[in-house]
């Protein structure tokens, strides 16, 4: 397995995901960590994948595929918690489109693990601010 060393030099936090598009299938892994959270919130376990608008994605993908850009991903094993590393070694390695932005858990009544509807650039950045 391939280890990275996250250090100062990294990317900011994101509140959003990351996942791969290929020939029409998303392509991203599903933990077990998801079926637990998916319990805790009273939802059902079925992923729902949101984009952001195409201007936030491209900025923060872009930022992601910078900070990995000489980083060998080629024994990278996908770890929850990791989606922008998941999708970016596996993009890489299988093609693909790279996708940003909301995932949530559950059929009518979706709850956000991560983004949300209607969410910009400065939501998808919340957790770096300083109050």
């Amino acid at each position: 397995m391939t280890t990275i060393d996250l250090t100062a030099s990294q990317p900011p936090v994101i509140d959003g995901h990351l996942w791969v598009v290929k020939d029409g299938k998303i392509i991203d892994p599903h933990f077990k960590n998801y079926n637990f959270i998916a319990n805790v919130r009273g939802v059902s376990n079925k992923k729902n994948y949101l984009p952001a608008e195409p201007r936030v994605q491209e900025v923060l993908i872009k930022k992601w595929s910078d900070f990995l850009e000489n980083i060998p991903l080629d024994g990278w094993k996908d770890e929850c918690g990791m989606c922008f590393i998941n999708a970016i070694a596996y993009q890489r390695k299988y093609g693909g489109e790279l996708v940003f932005g909301s995932l949530g858990f559950g059929e009518d009544n979706i709850w956000w693990e991560f983004g949300g509807e209607g969410w910009g650039l400065l939501q998808f950045l919340k957790r770096n601010k300083i109050n």
